[in-house]
């Protein structure tokens, strides 16, 4: 992982309820291209159930 640099173009949150409980969980998972771009989904879940998704554009190059 050190041998990479990886920029965050965007970040976008999408929320059916706020959350309840102390914490939030995340399941992540990134996909990239041969090219260096990729994109990170992710559930994101609270003590009773999924309270919303998330997904993010990555630009990774050697570092």
């Amino acid at each position: 992982m050190a041998r990479y640099r990886y920029t965050n173009a965007d970040l976008t949150l999408h929320l059916r309820r706020p959350p309840v409980g102390d914490w939030v969980g995340l399941s992540s998972r990134t996909t990239l291209d041969p090219a260096g771009i990729g994109l990170t989904h992710t559930l994101l879940l609270d003590e009773k159930s999924t309270i919303g998704h998330a997904a993010q554009t990555l630009f990774v190059t050697p570092a």
